[in-house]
C-alpha cells in the first residue's frame, strides 16, 4: 500500500490518511531537458539535463475547511519541507509549495489540487558504522593518550550504491584521531581519497559533501582551512560498488560513521 506524507524541518509530519485522501498524483517519474543538434531533417541528443519537476496531487479533505485550514497551517509553518513517499520502499525528495486550489464544499467534503515543486532527486538514505580493527601489536607507554605508538587503527568496508547518480555523503570521525584518512576504491584504483590535518585530536570531526551544506567542522567549529587541499575530501560515493580504506593515525579510540544519500530519477 503507498504511503505519503510530508515532513518539516522541526519533525512535524503531515500524513495523507483517512482524513485527507489521495484522489490522483502525477510527477513521480523522470523529467528531462534535452538539447539536440539538428542535421537537416535529423536531430541528434547533444545533452539530456534534469529540470526542477512538479508534482501534483488531487486531494480530498473528508473534514471540509476544518481540515484544509489545518493543512495550510503546516504549510506555513514549514520553512524546509521533504515529501516521503513509500511504495516497495521509501525514499523522498525536497520540494516548494507552489499552489492549492480552493474548491467548492460537497456533502462536508472539499476537493482540492496541490502543486509541489521537486527541488532533489529522489533520495535514499543509508547510515553505516564503519567496523575498525584495533592494533594487535601495541606498545604501552606512559602517556595519557593513545597516539601514534602502534601501528594505527583502522579498516575497509564494501558499500554500494544503487542509485543512478554520485552519492553525497556525511562522514563522522569521533574520539582519537591523527591526521585521519579515507580512500575509495573503485577495482583497484583510488578513485577518491579524504584527508583532514588535525594532529593529535580529540573531538568529533564532520566532513559534508551535501551540495547545499558542504562543510569540515570540528566540534562545531569550522575548520575548512585544515583540509589537505590535494585532496577530494568531499566524497561523493560512485554509483555501484566501491571499497573504503580508513586510518585514524591512532592505535585505539576512533570511531567512523558514514551517511551517504542514494538518488533516484524516479520514483
Amino acid at each position: 500500500m503507498r504511503q505519503l506524507t510530508l515532513h518539516n524541518e522541526k519533525g512535524d509530519i503531515y500524513v495523507f490518511d483517512t482524513h485527507t485522501l489521495i484522489v490522483s498524483m502525477e510527477g513521480l517519474g523522470v523529467v528531462r531537458d534535452n538539447v539536440y543538434l539538428t542535421y537537416g531533417m535529423k536531430y541528434k541528443k547533444l545533452e539530456g539535463r534534469a529540470v526542477v519537476g512538479r508534482i501534483g496531487l488531487d486531494i480530498v479533505f473528508l473534514n471540509g475547511y476544518q481540515g484544509y485550514n489545518a493543512f495550510i497551517n503546516y504549510i506555513n509553518k514549514s520553512k524546509k519541507l521533504k515529501l516521503y513517499y513509500k511504495a516497495v520502499d521509501e525514499k523522498y525528495c525536497y520540494v516548494e509549495f507552489t499552489e492549492i486550489t480552493k474548491g467548492q464544499l460537497s456533502f462536508k467534503s472539499l476537493r482540492c489540487s496541490l502543486r509541489l515543486d521537486k527541488l532533489t532527486h529522489w533520495l535514499r538514505r543509508i547510515d553505516l558504522d564503519f567496523p575498525i580493527e584495533g592494533s594487535q601489536t601495541e606498545k604501552r607507554f606512559p602517556h595519557p593518550y593513545p597516539f601514534t605508538y602502534a601501528a594505527p587503527s583502522g579498516g575497509n568496508l564494501t558499500v554500494i550504491n544503487n542509485g543512478h547518480f554520485p552519492a553525497e555523503t556525511i562522514i563522522t570521525i569521533s574520539g582519537y584521531f591523527n591526521i585521519p584518512e579515507l580512500r575509495v576504491f573503485v577495482g583497484d584504483e583510488i578513485n577518491q581519497t579524504l584527508r583532514i590535518l588535525t594532529p593529535n585530536t580529540t573531538g568529533n570531526l564532520i566532513v559534508s559533501s551535501i551540495s547545499t551544506d558542504s562543510k569540515v567542522t570540528l566540534n562545531d567549529e569550522d575548520i575548512y582551512q585544515l583540509q589537505d587541499f590535494t585532496c577530494t575530501n568531499f566524497i561523493t560515493l560512485p554509483v555501484g560498488e566501491s571499497r573504503l580504506i580508513f586510518n585514524s593515525g591512532v592505535r585505539s579510540g576512533c570511531e567512523l560513521s558514514i551517511t551517504y544519500f542514494e538518488e533516484y530519477e524516479g520514483n
